[in-house]
């Protein structure tokens, strides 16, 4: 089975487009890697989980966030590799796998290697055994290769998981782990509700069910991606640039934004500290609150008012 959009015109992209691109962009990947400025990094106080009734998020970094909801501890998207392949990690992540809090619960929104890290995986899992929730046809696939509970979602199905409950969300996006399995397993966001409401977006290009999923959900807080987007011909229906992120933003109605998916790795075109700074001037020229953008650093927390 094949898994698509929404949009049919939201295909994945081919090895020939993968060429045009490096030909036309003039800009080898060598070059990409040349950060000019260190992203922020804050040290991690443990500490901070031993709060059973205070509701916060941790950015460990790129698209990985540890949510303390309620005394439940959920890892989205786990990835803690300082390699993926020859894309190394340019900012270490806030905690190594063995140093994170006790782990109740993973969401993982699709397989690609910078969502997915299976080594780190079993690591938590083998400590833990948390229940593991991944979007519908990655189950079967996961369940062989960690000893963990695994439940697959398909998109708006709800899952009951005390204190929380999490459902999967439709995304934009496609699947791949290797070259036989394009679009095998589906691909979602996550909205895990316990006392607060979070909103979780995996890996996204921009779309219209944005609206919806904010119809049905009153967010305290969207995560939303702003990088790897450049260039717009090769990224645009799979990847947000910041201003789509901020409209998303605004049709979630969420009341803050913790921006992801930057600042780790150099997955595109764009220098790595612009997706920020396009998201400041955008927030800016909206006139929305300053204190609704919660931009972390490494090893950030959001506390949830």
């Amino acid at each position: 089975m094949r898994y698509r959009n929404l949009d049919p015109s939201a295909q994945t992209k081919g090895f020939a487009d993968v060429l045009r691109w490096m030909i036309r962009s003039g800009r080898p990947v060598e070059r990409w890697a040349r950060w000019r400025d260190p992203v922020p990094r804050e040290e991690v106080d443990v500490r901070i989980f031993e709060n059973s009734k205070e509701c916060f998020v941790l950015w460990i970094g790129h698209s990985t966030f540890v949510l303390h909801l309620d005394g439940c501890n959920v890892l989205c998207d786990p990835v803690f590799s300082p390699r993926l392949g020859p894309i190394r990690r340019y900012v270490p992540p806030a905690l190594a796998p063995e140093e994170l809090p006790s782990i109740h619960l993973i969401c993982i929104s699709h397989n690609h290697y910078d969502h997915l890290d299976l080594p780190a995986l079993r690591k938590i899992v083998r400590r833990d055994r948390p229940l593991v929730v991944v979007p519908e046809g990655l189950g079967k696939w996961l369940a062989k290769r960690i000893d963990s509970p695994v439940e697959e979602l398909s998109w708006w199905k709800t899952l009951p998981f005390s204190p929380v409950t999490v459902t999967a969300v439709p995304a934009q996006h496609w699947s791949k782990r290797t070259p036989w399995d394009t679009n095998r397993s589906h691909w979602c966001g996550f909205v895990i509700s316990a006392s607060r409401r979070l909103y979780f977006a995996g890996d996204t290009g921009y779309h219209p069910v944005f609206r919806e999923i904010g119809e049905r959900f009153s967010l305290d807080a969207a995560l939303l991606p702003i990088g790897a987007y450049a260039p717009r011909w090769f990224m645009r229906m799979q990847h947000m640039d910041p201003e789509e992120a901020g409209q998303a933003f605004l049709d979630l109605k969420a009341r803050f934004f913790v921006p992801m998916h930057w600042g780790t790795y150099q997955l595109s075109a764009e220098d790595v500290l612009e997706p920020p700074q396009r998201l400041r001037e955008w927030w800016r020229k909206t006139g929305l609150p300053e204190d609704r953008l919660r931009l972390l650093a490494v090893g950030g927390v959001f506390r949830l008012p």
